[in-house]
This record gives structure tokens, C-alpha cells and sequence, in this order.
């Protein structure tokens, strides 16, 4: 269904040198959605998307209108507008205290939230993110496979990365995760031709299990 509500305003904000700081939402609506997301929210509030950072909705009468912003502008719940921001580096702020969330397909970096905005942070060397604790460990403990996926996908150009442990598996990058493949035995993921190729095709490191 198709609201009639479906005009959009917004305004930029610059500096002195012309450059675009923020894209201050003023009102925008288009096709109504199932989500929830509105439900008890003040009329015309925006609210972040559930999964999406750079994605949010308009609130009118409890109902949620979908809304992107343009690239490469990120959703912030706490301004209330789109801002610069990293969409590798992906996530929703809660409002209030202070949380720090991972940043998928990174075994490194993570988001520190505090009261609503979010500050990009990245582990010291020798350690990953650990999910568990919220908090950087050491990087055999957590024993995260850091592929550095793109947040946003290609359907024409899917990125595909070799497993840097086992040569027989591979990762296809969807929404910014790597989604585990497995070549057939006497095959191995070939990294130049990005498919299985036979084990005399592939020479693995000698620190990369063949099994």
C-alpha cells in the first residue's frame, strides 16, 4: 500500500568551503512497511532501521515509512539526521549509555556507542574483538577469520575470499558477512580464477591446512 503521505523535504548543512556536513531530515515518507518499528513513536520521529545504518523510518500515526540515505550518509538516531559515516562499519546505537559493538565482517574493528553517537574503534595488534565480552582479547583466543567484507553488495561483481587457514574453503561476502563454502575433495579454492581447481592447480602456504 502507497500512502498518500510521500513528499519529502531536506535541507544540507555546509561549511564555509561548501563541503556537505549532515543532510538534516525534515520530513520524508514513501511506501508503508510491516515493521514495527513506529509503534509508540511520537508522530514524524525517525527511527533507525533494524539492520541497516544507512536506512531509517518516518513515523506517521504509528506507521513506519522506509527511507535511505544517500551515499555515503549514515542514519544517527540521536541527531535525528543522515551524517558521514563508514557503511563497512555498520551498526544502531542504543540512545543512551555506553556499548561497543562489533562491525561484521571485521575481526578487529568495532563501534563504541555513548549516549547515541557512534566513534569507530579498532583492536591494538596482537588482539580481535571479542563478541562475548564486548572488549578487545587475544587474537588466538577469539580466533575470529577477519575477510573485511563489503557492507554493500555487487550482485554484478560477488566477492569472494579464500580461507587464510583452510585451502579447500572459501567465503562469499553477502550483506557484509562471509558465507562458508566448501570445495569438493581433490579440489582447492583457487584465489586468481575464484573458483575450485585441482589440488596440482593450487599451491597452498605451508602454514594453510589442506585438509
Amino acid at each position: 500500500m502507497i500512502s498518500e503521505f510521500s513528499q519529502c523535504s531536506c535541507t544540507v548543512a555546509a561549511l564555509p568551503n561548501g563541503l556537505a556536513v549532515a543532510l538534516f531530515l525534515l520530513g520524508c515518507a514513501s511506501a508503508q512497511t510491516t515493521s514495527t518499528a513506529c509503534v509508540g513513536q511520537p508522530q514524524y520521529t525517525f527511527v533507525a532501521h533494524e539492520t541497516d545504518c544507512w536506512r531509517y523510518y518516518t513515523c506517521v500515526n504509528e506507521q513506519a515509512f522506509p527511507q535511505e540515505c544517500p551515499e555515503p550518509f549514515i542514519f544517527v538516531q540521536a541527531t535525528q539526521m543522515c551524517d558521514f559515516g563508514d557503511r563497512n562499519a555498520c551498526v544502531n546505537c542504543p540512545a543512551t549509555g555506553i556499548q561497543n559493538l562489533p562491525v561484521r565482517g571485521s575481526c578487529t574493528k568495532f563501534i563504541q556507542c555513548i549516549e547515541g553517537t557512534q566513534f569507530p574503534r579498532e583492536c591494538p595488534p596482537g588482539t580481535q574483538f571479542d563478541i562475548g565480552t564486548g572488549q578487545c582479547n587475544i587474537a588466538s583466543i577469539v580466533g575470529c577469520v577477519d575477510l573485511d567484507c563489503p557492507a554493500v553488495d555487487d550482485p554484478q561483481n560477488p566477492v569472494i575470499k579464500p580461507d587464510p587457514i583452510n585451502c579447500r574453503v572459501y567465503f562469499i561476502c553477502i550483506g557484509g558477512e562471509g558465507i562458508q563454502q566448501l570445495c569438493p575433495i581433490g579440489t582447492r579454492f583457487n584465489p586468481t580464477l575464484q573458483v575450485c581447481d585441482l589440488e596440482a592447480n593450487v599451491v597452498c602456504p605451508a602454514t594453510v591446512s589442506v585438509v
